[in-house]
């Protein structure tokens, strides 16, 4: 994509600035970003008009001595305010504004959005940058559900607080939902360890799935005959790696033991055979016979934790913290 950067010569310190802009964006992002700060120009006017006519983008950077130029229609500013008049009436999407000082725009693009240099990261505001530059909004909208959650609307009725709540949760309803829950929390615990990846290529992440039958370590007699009892562990385990730093981190839920809910334990990088017993993370399922949800109860340091997104976002962070 062409890119023409049009702004004041304020001074040379500002002129470095905009160089700065035009050649982060050549590299390492790809666009033939121009300023006449990077060309020799035998005709600063031919150039104007061939660069404003022949650019797919033209990002104009906003200073008081800039809007000033502008509105009073002096030197090359002014000339390429009056080129620019034409494309912002016909195709407002060709220009884009950027603000080094503060101050207002030039008259005629009074209103119009702008990404704000004055505050706040520059890598970040070149990102901002970018994205204006490719037509892409900020933030990626969230995939639509593939089976989408139903709401159904609600009765009213006269009698309905005459009527008994009889809805009744069984351990298994429980325990299904406990397995729901963990399966939601690795969901989002692999989609931030990605996102990571993608921003740092130096981080590196690995996962396993937890899924044995380990002893209990009790017995009972049946037609006698010893039975050993089993407790049933499926869950995750994940490693992670930035320059030297190793974490890692595991979560399951039992079946079969007395106390329900989802377990968590830091496994300090290391993919060993994890013990069950030893773990500072418990969610248990609320203790009502007639709800279906978590109860932070151990380790979540006043966290709210109310679902298995919180929970993954909750176990992101612990694993992640020696990295923050």
């Amino acid at each position: 994509m062409r890119v023409f950067l049009s702004y004041s010569w304020d001074s040379d310190a500002h002129r470095e600035w905009v160089v700065k802009i035009a050649n982060t964006l050549r590299n390492p992002y790809g666009f033939d970003a121009r300023c006449d700060g990077t060309r020799t120009i035998d005709n600063l006017n031919r150039m104007m008009v061939e660069e404003i006519r022949d650019s797919d983008k033209i990002i104009v950077v906003a200073t008081r001595q800039y809007a000033e130029k502008a509105d009073g229609i002096k030197g090359g500013v002014g000339t390429e305010t009056q080129l620019l008049f034409n494309y912002f009436v016909k195709n407002p999407s060709k220009i884009v504004v950027i603000k080094k000082e503060d101050t207002e725009l030039p008259f005629y693009l009074n209103g119009f959005q702008y990404i704000d240099f004055t505050q706040g990261d520059f890598v970040e505001n070149i990102e901002q940058l970018v994205l204006k530059l490719q037509d892409s909004p900020q933030y990626e909208p969230a995939p639509i559900a593939q089976n989408p959650k139903k709401v159904t609307s609600k009765r009213v009725d006269v009698d309905d607080d005459l009527i008994p709540n009889l809805k009744r949760y069984t351990r298994e309803d429980k325990q299904l939902f406990l397995e729901q829950q963990l399966e939601q929390a690795h969901e989002r615990i692999m989609d931030l360890l990605q996102r990571t990846k993608d921003q740092y290529p130096d981080f590196s992440f690995s996962h396993k799935e937890i899924d044995e039958s380990v002893s209990a370590g009790r017995y009972w007699l049946l037609d006698g005959q010893m039975i050993e009892k089993k407790t049933q562990y499926k869950g995750h385990m994940y490693q992670i790696s930035f320059q030297g730093e190793l974490d890692g981190y595991r979560l399951w839920v039992p079946n079969g033991e007395d106390t329900m809910g989802i377990y968590g334990s830091s496994d300090l990088g290391r993919y060993s055979r994890p013990g069950y017993n030893s773990y500072h993370l418990w969610i248990g399922p609320d203790q009502s016979e007639k709800v279906l949800a978590l109860n932070a109860t151990m380790g979540v340091y006043g966290e709210k934790i109310s679902n298995g997104k919180e929970l993954g976002e909750f176990v992101f962070k612990q694993m992640t913290w020696r990295l923050r």
